[in-house]
């Protein structure tokens, strides 16, 4: 009798063990790919957008939270899995994107630290209201998601809140480019005068082309959308 009871408890306790990781499976499956590889490109940014758009902004938030970390630089958990530090960068992309800044302001960045090679560029409130965010063309990129951090950052639950204080939740959805139209959208964002002022700097203790650094990773963004290698720097 004793052994047939710890049998059933044993067996009871597998099939709850299983149920739970079903439900976490699935819930990981539901999220968009963005949140699901550790390559990312621009179809992935748009389809994201694409997805919480169709959700609406309180399953949005629901599900934006539920992404967000508790402590931005614990390790991962497994291979293939996302650490804490590329969910909350993440999550801050589809906060500026879903809720952008009212008319004549912008959304300020997410408190991680200083963005490497980007960080004193680029003029926020007027060419770059995205920022580290930007959105050339048909399509979204991001800059730079190597942050510089002296302090304590930002959780990004808190900055979900922010931006949805001073942003209102997009209603249309994007435009999923293809390789084709983000290489274009990237030329032409290069070829732009606020590109140019903003590379034009010269700032002080700057060490090599930081310019190519953040071109390199902009056209990795448009070059994995087809699976692709990146092109050599020739094509550039």
């Amino acid at each position: 009798m004793f052994v047939a009871v710890r049998t059933r408890t044993a067996m009871s306790s597998l099939l709850l063990a299983c149920s739970l990781m079903a439900v976490c499976e699935a819930a990981v499956a539901g999220d968009p790919e963005l949140f699901r590889v550790k390559k990312f490109d621009a179809a992935m940014i748009a389809e994201a957008v694409n997805h919480y758009v169709a959700v609406g902004e309180e399953r949005t938030k629901a599900e934006l939270e539920a992404l967000s970390p508790n402590d931005l630089f614990s390790p991962e958990m497994k291979a293939g899995m996302l650490s804490n530090e590329e969910l909350a960068h993440r999550v801050s992309w589809m906060c500026i994107i879903l809720w952008p800044a009212k008319i004549g302001s912008s959304q300020r960045p997410p408190g991680y630290g200083g963005l490497a090679y980007v960080e004193d560029r680029f003029d926020r409130k007027r060419d770059w209201p995205l920022f580290p965010v930007v959105n050339a063309g048909a399509s979204y990129f991001v800059l730079s998601d190597s942050y510089i951090l002296g302090g304590m950052a930002e959780s990004p639950r808190h900055y979900l809140q922010a931006c949805e204080a001073m942003g209102t939740f997009r209603t249309g959805t994007v435009q999923v480019p293809t390789r084709k139209q983000a290489e274009h959208d990237l030329l032409e964002l290069r070829s732009s005068p606020t590109w140019t002022a903003a590379w034009s700097k010269s700032l002080v203790g700057e060490k090599g082309n930081s310019e190519l650094v953040v071109w390199y990773f902009l056209r990795q963004q448009a070059d994995r959308i087809s699976g692709q290698k990146v092109s050599s720097e020739k094509s550039y």
